[in-house]
Formats: structure tokens, sequence, C-alpha cells
């Protein structure tokens, strides 16, 4: 007996499974993409937290660079702070009496660097760079020196930080001989200055001419021209010339003392039990 299959009918085809129709559905859709357009929301002040003081550092330059009283207004909209507005997605320019302005205001006023004056501009208060010398003139210079109780030179760099026009002056008093000045050995630029005290004696206080008596003596005495004369003449007066070299003095080297060991007689008194006999012992 034989099944044999008709020419007409076909295997029927497998039924494809849930996963296999989850994926080719996935394959077939695409993915929805956001809008460019769309402005999300952004935060009411950006400049919070650490750009704060970078703010107040940016205040304080343009405040040097003034070297005048200003208004805190006129410091302010130097910054040009930018914060978003809820509804606006373009930033707009901080508003007096916001966040900003109270936070860097409050600052300014106690900040080492900044001179501040409830009173000035008739009431609305003034701001101004304090430099560590609070000196901008030649009158208040030489009041500053002074004022000085000890000898140390003051730094010209030190000057020059809130007074521009510092080295103009400093050079126009030390022409006329009222302060003292060194200067940089390469670019000749003012280093140190000191008060040229007029109490002392001598048309120019501390800087003396000399006379020309002894420039004459001094330009008369006649040296060897051979360094090896010179240097023979100094040893002669019993004198030591800078060329010398260094005598290094020899020390003895220390003998060092021998240590008396002290006599000590090693025993094994720990290991008696390892070297005893048990030979009689044995069964």
């Amino acid at each position: 007996m034989s099944f044999s299959q008709g020419a007409g009918t076909a295997a029927p085809s497998p039924t494809p499974s849930t996963l296999s129709q989850i994926t080719s559905q996935s394959q077939t859709k695409k993915r929805s993409r956001p809008d460019e357009n769309i402005v999300y929301s952004q935060p009411k002040s950006t400049s919070t937290g650490r750009e704060i003081m970078t703010r107040v550092v940016y205040a304080c330059e343009y405040l040097r660079e003034k070297n005048h009283p200003l208004l805190f207004s006129d410091v302010f909209s130097h910054l040009s702070i930018q914060v978003y507005v809820e509804g606006n997605p373009l930033p707009q320019m901080a508003p007096q009496g916001g966040r900003d302005w109270n936070t860097i205001q409050s600052i300014l006023q106690k900040h080492k660097q900044v001179d501040y004056d409830p009173n000035g501009f008739n009431g609305k208060s003034s701001y101004r760079y304090r430099p560590k010398h609070n000196v901008r003139s030649a009158d208040e210079l030489k009041g500053f020196l002074q004022r000085q109780t000890n000898s140390v030179g003051i730094r010209v760099l030190e000057l020059k930080d809130g007074w521009p026009g510092a080295l103009d002056t400093i050079n126009e008093l030390e022409s006329e001989g009222e302060i003292l000045v060194t200067h940089h050995q390469k670019t000749n630029q003012p280093l140190l200055v000191w008060e040229n005290d007029s109490s002392l004696a001598g048309p120019m206080t501390l800087i003396h001419s000399m006379d020309d008596e002894f420039k004459s003596m001094w330009l008369n005495i006649q040296l060897p021209q051979n360094p090896d004369d010179l240097r023979s003449r100094l040893v002669a007066a019993n004198l030591n010339p800078t060329t010398a070299p260094k005598e290094v003095k020899k020390t003895k080297p220390k003998a060092r003392k021998k240590t008396q060991r002290k006599g000590k007689i090693n025993s094994n008194k720990h290991m008696l039990d390892m070297f005893r006999d048990y030979a009689d012992k044995k069964a």
C-alpha cells in the first residue's frame, strides 16, 4: 500500500514566530527624530557659581584701567552679562537689581582691591580700584616715601599697579634729585625707589659730587699693565689678590677609637634536650 501525493498539492509553509514578526515590523518602521527648531527650557541665569568670581575679576580689571571712581551701573554694563528669561529662547542683558546685580555689588563692596565710597556721586556710591600703595601723583609718592620706617626700597612694579604714569613721574623726580632710583643693568628700567632726604648736607642731599682734586688724584694713579706685576705687588704688600686660589686647609683624619668587646660565652642551653643520649632508655 502506497501513499502518494497528488501533483497539485504542496507542503504547508511553517507558521512565522512572534519574534520574527516584531523584528520585521521594527525594521520597516523609521525612528522618529525630533524637530531641530524645538527650543528647550533654559536656566534663568547662566552666570552663577564659579562664573560670579570671574565677573568680579573682570570688574576689578576694568576699575584699574579707568583709574577713577565709577558708578556700579557703569561697571555692570561693562561686564555684559546675559541671562535667559522664561518664554524667550534668546539671551538678554541681565537686568539691574537682579540676582547677578546684587551678588556682584555685594562682593565689590567688601573686595580688598576696591575702594567703596557709599557717599560718592551724591550718595549713589562710587567704586575705585585700590592698588597696593595708594600713590597716584608725585606729591603722594614723596609723602609715601617720607613715611617709610625702614631702608627697604619701594618696588616700581607695585607703584605701576594703580598708577599708569608712574614711570614718567619717577624719571622726572630722579632727574631733579628728589628721589633715589636703582635701574636694571640691561634694560635700564627703574626697579626700586627711596627718598632723597633733604635734611642731609650737600646741594643734592644723598647724591654728592666729588671734588676735582680727588678726581685728578684718582685718575693719576698708574696701574701695572701686566696683571702678573699687580699680583706680585699685592703679595709683597701682604695683600691677597682676588685671583689668588683658595687655600684649602688639610685636616688630619680623626683616629677611630677601638671599642672593647665584652667577653661572652655562647652556649646552647636551649638545645640540651636534643643532644641528650637516650640509648639506655630504649625498650
